[in-house]
């Protein structure tokens, strides 16, 4: 599963000096996009037939209102993005059933697609494998944690993984 704001900072602790936070150009884009069109909604009511008891004055209202409380989720609410060195950083979460972590590690070295799918959980408990690939390739590693009652405690130490590796866990 592919996420961009839920990177653990372990896996990126040893060169937060060179880790930034930015805020997602996307958000900003659709916090603007929210707000003209409250604006443009709100004109609409202002210099619109107000003094008619139609639904029209009372649906822009209500656009004008949801609009604007999207437009501050999306500015202020957002979660920031990573980026190494200026190039954003993605992340991916796998989940496993399997406790093995050496068993995991060799079917990822050998890009052996059907035996990590067989020890691929769908649910959020026993071993999670998070991985940080920058978009150019500079950073790309990953680190296995277990879940311990109420939370996931790393198990490994950061292990680096090579391109193709890297490659093959961004095609899951």
């Amino acid at each position: 599963m592919k996420t961009n704001t839920n990177i653990p900072a372990s896996l990126v602790a040893d060169i937060a000096g060179q880790v930034s936070k930015h805020k997602s150009p996307k958000a900003i884009a659709k916090a603007v996009i929210n707000l003209i069109i409250a604006i443009a909604a709100g004109l609409a009511i202002i210099f619109g037939n107000l003094e008619s008891q139609s639904w029209g004055s009372m649906c822009l209202g209500c656009i004008v209102v949801i609009c604007l409380i999207m437009s501050f989720v999306y500015m202020f609410g957002s979660t920031p993005e990573l980026r190494y060195n200026g190039s954003k950083i993605n992340g991916y979460q796998l989940y496993f059933n399997n406790p093995s972590i050496a068993a995991i590690n060799v079917a990822l070295r050998d890009k052996d697609r059907k035996v990590v799918l067989t020890y691929m959980n769908k649910a959020e408990i026993g071993l999670r494998l998070n991985v940080a690939i920058s978009e150019d390739d500079s950073l790309k590693r990953m680190q296995f944690f277990k879940y311990v009652p109420f939370e996931y405690k790393p198990e490994s130490e950061i292990i680096e993984i090579d391109a193709e590796t890297a490659e093959f866990i961004e095609k899951l």
